[in-house]
């Protein structure tokens, strides 16, 4: 966003609490949406194609009472339930660290400022100056950082204190718990696809326990292999990203992540016949 702005005439500072800079784990997104960022301007078609690292040819998406695969029809014609394909979403794992890096420089490049290490304190909004960011390393007048915009875009996610505010102390009301790994291990030869919005089991009834009753989903995601590269065909990788996640409301008494997690483990095998 902020080499967007840059690039439409606007001055942008990004600031960084820590060091700017993406994650080592893939990032999954489809072809579409990194195209949007050559039409914009921040990438070159290119250096696409360099921060690409696994590419395949779609996604599986179902919803069964246990894992059989493929099926057809739907649950009255085969008392499983259905399945389909979804090509080219979320086919793409891009590296964070190489895109970041390079929509940084092309930022800096285009005049934009990125202030790494950088805590804010505080955030006033004023209708004479816009928004005033207080960037200051202490309480010392000497120290004082003071940084005006007309827009701050808020990018600390749920847990940002600018988010707790604008919710006047309220909690959300529902939330999406999410568990999982990137590991190795898994058969080559059926790693070839992806899975999202996926289920394999039944309602997980917890009410004895009072937490209620959850639907797990699945979501997972071949690493390394990408067609047309030597040594990364489709078959050549064990690695898998995999997800567990739910829906539920955010009283006190659903399940723990600590939950999620160990039925994570319980149930991957299932999931996954390869590494049972």
């Amino acid at each position: 966003v902020g080499a967007a702005l840059q690039l439409k005439g606007f001055d942008v500072a990004v600031v960084e609490a820590g060091k700017l800079k993406g994650r080592e784990q893939e990032w999954n997104i489809s072809r579409k949406e990194m195209d949007e960022l050559v039409k914009l301007g921040i990438l070159t078609p290119e250096e696409v194609e360099t921060v690409i690292t696994t590419e395949f040819p779609g996604c599986r998406s179902g919803f069964k009472n246990k894992e059989v695969t493929p099926t057809k029809g739907g649950y009255f014609d085969n008392g499983i339930g259905y399945e389909c394909f979804t090509p080219n979403v979320l086919n793409l794992g891009v590296s964070p660290t190489k895109l970041l890096d390079i929509v940084k420089q092309r930022f800096v490049s285009l005049g934009g400022t990125v202030m790494e290490n950088t805590p804010i304190k505080g955030v006033v909004v004023s209708d004479a100056i816009g928004a005033a960011l207080d960037l200051s390393s202490s309480t010392d007048d000497e120290d004082e950082n003071i940084v005006t915009s007309r827009l701050v875009l808020d990018c600390m996610g749920n847990a940002s204190p600018i988010s707790q505010q604008a919710r006047w102390g309220m909690k959300p009301d529902g939330v999406c718990a999410v568990v999982g790994s990137c590991a190795s291990g898994f058969d080559k030869e059926t790693n070839t696809v992806g899975d999202i919005i996926y289920t394999n089991t039944e309602i997980q009834d917890k009410r004895d326990g009072g937490e209620g009753q959850l639907q797990y989903f699945w979501e997972a995601f071949p690493v390394g292999i990408r067609p047309g590269v030597e040594g990364k065909e489709a078959g050549t990788s064990d690695t898998k990203t995999t997800y567990l996640f739910t829906y539920m409301d955010a009283t006190p008494e659903r399940p723990s992540l600590q939950t999620l997690m160990s039925d994570y483990w319980r149930l991957l095998p299932e999931y996954q016949p390869s590494i049972a």
